[in-house]
Order: C-alpha cells, then structure tokens, then sequence
C-alpha cells in the first residue's frame, strides 16, 4: 500500500515488532487502531513470541556487550536481524488467518545492541546515542508493508534520553481519569510510568528504576541452564544477602541521579560477577543468589519510586507488564511494598503483560502517520513528547 492511500485511512491493521534485553526472540502483535475523538480505540487481534535460535541469541548478547567493538559484525547482524523481523511479521499475519499485504503498517522497535544516554564531548558538541539493529528497510522491502522505527534515536534527537519510551502508550492503554496509576514494566530493565488523574496528557512521565529480570535471568542461566525464574520458584527457595543488597541499592540510586535511563551496560556480566563475588562472602547458594537478584529488583523500583515519584505522584494502582510480572515472587513483593494501592496484571485489563511492549510501538507507529495526516491536532500542540520514528517505504 502506497503512503498516500495509507494515510486516507482512518482504522488500520499494525503489526508492533519487540526484541527485548534479554534477545531471547521477538515478540510480535496485530492491532487495530482507530482514533476515536482525542482517545485511540486499540483492538487486539493477536500475539506471539517467536523465539530466536540459540546461537543467534548469544551472539546478539555477545555484540552487545560495551566492550565489543567489531563494527563489521554489527552491520552483518543488523541486516540479518532485518531478515528475521520480515519473517516475523509474515508469520504474524498467517497467526491471525491474514496475508502479510492485509496489514497496513509495521511498527518496529529492532534490538537494542547499544544505549549511550549520557553526554560526551566530540568535537563542538555534547553528544549521546544509541542504537537498535534489525534494519527498517530490510523489513519494508520484504514485507511490501510501510514500516516505522527508530523511536529511540528520534527520542535523543529531541533531546530525550531514548528511554523509556512506552509513557505516552500506557496512556492510551490504561489510562483511567478518576485514578492516579502506575504503569510498571518489568523487562530487562524495570521502568515506571506515572498517569496522573484527569485528561492531561502533559502530567504523564516515567523513568528506569532499576534492574528487572536481567540480573536474575544472569544467575538462572549460569547457575541453572534455564533462561529465567520460571514463576519465581527459585526465588521462593532461598534467602537474600542483605549487605550485598544494601551495597547494590544505593549504587542504583546513584546511577538514576546522574540519567534517567539505564541499559544492559549498567547491569552486564561485570555487575553480575561482582553481585556473585559479594554474596559468596555470605556463603550464599545459587537459590540464595537468585532471591537476592529478585529482591534488588523489587526494592530497588519501590525505593526509587519514593525518591523520585512519590512526592508528586502518589499512586492509587500499580498495573504490572512485562516478563517479570509472571514471575509470582516479584509479583506478591511488589504488593507487599506497594500497599495500600491495588497492584495487578495487565490481564485484568485485557492486555497480555507480554504484548504491552510490541503494543506500544504499533501505537507510535500509527501515531507517526497522525503527525502526517495532521488530523489529531492535540499531538502537534504536544510537541516532543510525541513518540514518533523513521518511515520506510517499500
């Protein structure tokens, strides 16, 4: 479908496109999006993850690594990520009893391989960047379909940080006037989107707050061949190392004090091994290391979130997305620290925890057509804090 005739259209079909932290695969979803007044109706039509193959897994971890520098490599993996995305949003459409050519547009977020979000000087100018491999243009060519990406890089062009990004679709998606709602998302990092009651749009923000699954998912693989914490019963077993703990906390802290936004390089293999260092000094066991890894995670969003929201945002319901929110120990801790408000699953509200995210770019993508079509006026009125990324054009 030509650009021109996709922006006539009013309801559309938008496959969102997620590879998260832990480059275990791509999480996909079909959407129906229609804007209805200043609200946009979002209509689910399916989901799925389709999984990585392991090697591909390891070297998308290996390449992310801070230290790695084959640039040759990269390129390679960018375009052959491309490729797998493609593929992706194909089977997306034969998931759901669709050809590819009945979808209208492809939102596609890519892998994250590297975030740099604080400033360094180069030259005459203060830069910061990131990067998301899985190349656009791959995905459009293949597809046929009009695809939209690099939200990230659009977001430090504007001066953000590149993260988090997902704020502006929680409101979309949860948003409930008569409620002040906090909005987690549990992935590899652990982000927080504060939606204040009442209409305005302008009161809606969030940040990182911590480590999510990626240090658990660390000690799960090293210590028991398993990706993750499958229902948090390792978590349930063991015991956490509370001076590892205390050490840790205050060091998140400081990290959030300097950015808004963390990555893969704030909580790598070198974290993980420190982390493991300290606690062997309490003798701790592998269930014990994992708990400790859990309650980082839950204390650290919690302590976080009193240093930095609760003053001018105090929450009335925690909804739960993400990974981590199927993890049931950091589920019950988060309802412990967190009472008195009512903490749930996003299932409650009709969305898979693990579809928010893929979500969440069809919505930018459909929102970056709107910004064109010009015909939601509040978006232009809103300025930067509109999410919106690079058309590519099959």
């Amino acid at each position: 479908m030509s650009l021109k005739r996709l922006l006539e259209k009013k309801k559309i079909k938008v496959i969102g496109l997620m590879s998260g932290t832990s480059a275990n695969g791509i999480d996909a979803c079909l959407v129906e999006i229609e804007r209805k007044n200043t609200r946009l109706k979002i209509k689910q039509l399916g989901f799925k993850t389709f999984s990585f193959p392991d090697s591909l897994q390891r070297k998308i971890i290996k390449v992310s690594d801070p230290g790695y520098q084959e640039v040759d490599e990269i390129i390679r993996l960018d375009f052959l990520l491309g490729e797998y995305f493609a593929s992706t949003a194909k089977k997306m459409a034969e998931t759901c009893d669709l050809e590819i050519k009945d979808i209208d547009l492809i939102g596609s977020h890519g892998q994250t391989v590297r975030h740099l979000p604080s400033f360094k000087k180069m030259g005459n100018y203060m830069v910061r960047g990131t990067l998301q491999i899985g190349e656009p243009m791959i995905i459009s060519n293949r597809t046929g379909i009009v695809t939209v990406a690099d939200f990230r890089r659009k977001d430090i062009a504007l001066g953000g940080e590149g993260a988090p990004l997902t704020p502006l679709a929680h409101y979309y998606l949860f948003h409930k006037e008569k409620k002040a709602q906090g909005i987690l998302n549990l992935g590899g990092i652990a982000n927080l989107t504060f939606l204040s009651r009442g209409k305005s749009r302008k009161k809606v923000w969030g940040m990182d707050l911590g480590p999510g699954n990626m240090v658990i998912d660390n000690l799960m693989k090293r210590y028991f061949h398993k990706n993750f914490d499958k229902d948090g019963n390792t978590a349930f077993k063991g015991k956490a190392v509370n001076p590892i703990l205390d050490e840790l906390l205050k060091k998140t802290l400081l990290l959030l004090e300097k950015k808004k936004s963390l990555g893969r390089e704030d909580f790598d293999r070198e974290f993980t091994n420190d982390f493991i260092r300290g606690c062997r000094k309490y003798s701790a066991k592998p269930e014990d290391l994992v708990t400790t890894a859990s309650e980082l995670t839950v204390r650290s969003i919690h302590r976080n979130y009193k240093k930095f929201f609760k003053k001018k945002a105090k929450i009335e319901e925690l909804i739960l997305c993400g990974g981590g929110a199927l993890n049931r120990y950091l589920f019950l801790r988060l309802k412990e620290l967190f009472y008195p408000a009512k903490v749930y699953l996003s299932d409650d509200l009709g969305y898979n925890p693990l579809t928010v995210e893929p979500i969440s770019f069809a919505i930018f993508a459909f929102l970056t057509l709107s910004q064109l079509r010009g015909d939601i006026p509040e978006l232009a009125r809103a300025g930067k804090t509109i999410i919106s990324g690079k058309i590519c054009l099959p």
